[in-house]
């Protein structure tokens, strides 16, 4: 994964964020039915993606996928049949609090849907991958579906986002970073991690960019919701 995004020249929104080896206690990930039920997906023929899903993306993301789960050494080493939903619910950490804080692993339930109790409901993600330095990074991902191989393992379908400031990371006006997302019809603007790469929740808020000018453009930038420790270390990775 880190290798594709390196490819869209996308810099980790957090260098050398430290790993989670260990397996946060609680749930284990579980698929919910949603109305339309679980679907198989089919990568051959191409089908058993979310019907919301543009024509130009599934072809895109089915690259993706051949590409991921290709080759006598894949990337995505998964065990069809795969199935797939729109919601999942897991446990998470919320490393704000202490390590030793009764509410610091919450169960929640993130979704990919286009609403949800009339609220756009395509959750965002911050994902850890491993560099080559054995180290660790973040990235932005929007969860587009999330799906479960034969041996019970669960992964997450993702569209990237990518910098907007590549050469200091910030908005000059606002001194807060913004992202899009990756162009809909390449192959890697998406990915499939398991969900357990998934940090935590993030908070992209959309919006047009605030140039004098310009016209806006609604959904064209995502403004990126940092805490203090996340906006200063990923300013430190411009330095």
């Amino acid at each position: 994964m880190r290798d594709l995004l390196h490819v869209l020249g996308e810099k980790p929104l957090i260098p050398g964020v430290e790993k989670r080896l260990e397996t946060v206690v609680g749930c284990s990930p579980t698929l919910i039915h949603s109305r339309g039920g679980l679907q198989v997906l089919n990568t051959f023929m191409k089908t058993g993606l979310p019907t919301e899903i543009p024509t130009v993306a599934v072809d895109a993301i089915f690259r993706s996928i051949r590409r991921l789960t290709g080759g006598l050494n894949p990337v995505l080493a998964w065990a069809p049949p795969i199935t797939l939903g729109v919601q999942l619910k897991l446990t998470l950490e919320d490393r704000q609090l202490l390590p030793d804080d009764p509410h610091r692993r919450r169960m929640v339930t993130l979704r990919a849907l286009p609403t949800f109790q009339g609220t756009n409901s395509y959750d965002i993600v911050k994902v850890i991958l491993e560099e080559d330095t054995a180290e660790t990074s973040m990235y932005f991902g929007k969860c587009l579906a999330f799906l479960r191989d034969s041996n019970m393992i669960h992964y997450v379908l993702l569209h990237w986002f990518t910098r907007q400031e590549p050469a200091t990371g910030f908005n000059i006006i606002s001194n807060v970073p913004s992202f899009k997302l990756g162009h809909m019809k390449q192959a890697l603007s998406y990915s499939v991690v398991p969900v357990d790469c998934i940090l935590n929740g993030a908070v992209l808020l959309p919006g047009p960019p605030p140039k004098i000018g310009t016209v806006p453009q609604p959904d064209a930038c995502y403004w990126a919701l940092l805490s203090p420790r996340e906006h200063e270390s990923y300013k430190l990775s411009f330095q």
